[in-house]
């Protein structure tokens, strides 16, 4: 069990956007940054898996999901649902170095190699998903 000195400088800490991050990356891959249709997802092969089941519909759907459940991590939300599918990035709160820990967060669990400038070239949670779709989509039709 924390003291109560560890639970206020956890406090102070999650005020500062890079003590922020850094939180974030210690954690576990996700427990915010998954939801039902995220389930046994942990890298890049089982969410190829689970996208493969799923018509084009449901597949962009797991990805808005995906994307939210990351920026709720990285931004330490408690769950995806407190990020907005068209909530633009900038006004979420993202700073240089948690735009950075998204993108890696992103990067290892889907197995692309994405650019730094991901969430400047992609305004929010919905145009990433479809950005990510078509990058996964011919290891999809492959599969």
């Amino acid at each position: 069990a924390g003291t109560h000195a560890d639970t206020r400088g956890r406090r102070l800490l999650e005020g500062v956007p890079e003590a922020r991050a850094a939180l974030a990356a210690a954690a576990p891959a996700g427990e915010a940054g998954k939801s039902g249709l995220l389930a046994g997802v942990d890298g890049p092969e089982s969410l190829r898996r689970v996208l493969a089941a799923r018509d084009a519909d449901h597949k962009l759907e797991t990805l808005v999901e995906l994307v939210r459940g990351q920026v709720a991590v990285v931004l330490g939300h408690a769950s995806a649902d407190a990020v907005s599918a068209d909530g633009d990035f900038m006004d979420l709160g993202f700073a240089s170095l948690t735009a950075v820990e998204f993108g890696h967060r992103l990067a290892a669990i889907t197995g692309l190699k994405l650019p730094t400038t991901l969430i400047y070239d992609h305004l929010n949670p919905v145009e990433l998903a479809e950005y990510l779709a078509d990058e996964l989509a011919p290891e999809l039709t492959a599969a």
